[in-house]
Order: C-alpha cells, then sequence, then structure tokens
C-alpha cells in the first residue's frame, strides 16, 4: 500500500480469522433474526400429534385420524373417508373431545341436509345464520 503515513510492517501481515468467533457471530445474528421474525409474525410451535388424534384437515375440509407420523419432518399420515393423505402440521386441527384418552370417537359431519332450509317463503336464514328476507316490489 502506498501511503505517506507510517506503519509498523506487522500491521502488514495477513492474519488468519478466529472461525469459532465467526460462526458464534453469524449464530447470534441468526437467532435474532428468528425471534423478530417470529415475533412479528405470531409464529408459534404447534403441539406434536399422536396415532389416533380426531383431526380436521383444512385443505380438504374433511375428517380424520392420525395414523402415524410421516417421513418428512411436520407431517403425518392421515386416515380420512377418501383414504390416506399426507399433510403437514399446520393443514391439520386437532379435535378436542371431552375425554382424550377415548379414541375410539367417531366425530361424523354435519349434513347439509341439518343446515336451515332456503324456502320461498317470505324469508329464510343463511348458512352464516343471517336472515334474508327478499325484496319488497310493487305489483304494477
Amino acid at each position: 500500500m502506498q501511503s505517506t503515513l507510517p506503519i509498523v510492517s506487522d500491521e502488514l501481515k495477513p492474519r488468519q480469522a478466529n472461525n469459532e468467533l465467526l460462526r458464534q457471530k453469524e449464530r447470534d445474528y441468526k437467532q435474532r433474526q428468528k425471534l423478530n421474525y417470529d415475533r412479528r409474525h405470531r409464529a408459534s410451535n404447534l403441539e406434536k400429534l399422536e396415532p389416533n388424534d380426531n383431526v380436521y384437515v383444512k385443505d380438504q375440509k374433511i375428517w380424520g385420524k392420525v395414523k402415524q407420523d410421516s417421513y418428512t419432518p411436520r407431517s403425518y399420515i392421515v386416515e380420512t373417508e377418501k383414504g390416506e393423505v399426507r399433510r403437514n402440521r399446520r393443514h391439520l386441527a386437532k379435535v378436542k373431545t371431552d375425554n382424550d384418552e377415548q379414541s375410539d370417537i367417531e366425530i361424523t359431519v354435519q349434513k347439509s341436509a341439518d343446515l336451515p332450509k332456503q324456502n320461498d317463503s317470505e324469508h329464510y336464514i343463511t348458512r352464516s345464520g343471517r336472515i334474508s328476507k327478499p325484496p319488497t316490489r310493487f305489483d304494477l
């Protein structure tokens, strides 16, 4: 280096970096970034599912029962009416039962017949429970 400032020649020799210190700084940086991301996005760890847990498969809108863990991380094999499917944990909602030890409880899906009927009377109730009235028109 060309400079008019005096410098000790030992300062110009290359030094080996402390790799362990660099790795530790990198781990700390990544951990801090993860905490900030999780806090900002309200990320949380979902509880682990056990075999025979009753679940709701969100993306297919059907009920099922956990058969076993899958070979991929956070995934489960679920037995449904349509057969076996592999789903990530975030697509499964654990169904709370009165007594979790009773794994033989069968969950039945509310049939569309149980929903309020839409008829041709003056008003009807929608699926969300709102009362819908047809518009009144002048009979000309």
